[in-house]
């Protein structure tokens, strides 16, 4: 009874892990559709700029590469917390009292 209320505990973790994997999977995919749909929108309606064909290309090439170096934003986030957790394990694990041999049980 305790090993399958471990178990529920356990998918239901790994059923949040892939939910947000596949929520980041989305929005990296997608912010760079949406900023350029934004800012052509800004610029058309707000700005009353005329929108053609070179500046519309030109703009669709600029955001191409600024989308390769924003893609790997959510790797980055991803990578600094492992880190961090990484570090605070670390740290508890050299702050921890060292056991002495009368406290092991044989």
């Amino acid at each position: 009874d305790e090993v399958m209320e471990k178990r529920k505990t356990e998918l239901t973790m790994v059923m949040r892990t892939q939910l947000c994997g596949a929520a980041s999977q989305f929005l990296t995919l997608s912010v760079p559709a949406v900023v350029s749909v934004a800012t052509f929108t800004v610029f058309t309606k707000v700005q009353k700029g005329d929108l053609d064909a070179a500046r519309a290309f030109t703009s669709l090439a600029l955001f191409g590469l600024l989308a390769q170096a924003l893609s790997q934003i959510p790797n980055v986030i991803q990578a600094i917390i492992g880190m961090l957790v990484s570090a605070d394990r670390i740290v508890a694990f050299f702050l921890s009292e060292e056991f002495t041999e009368n406290l092991v049980v044989q």
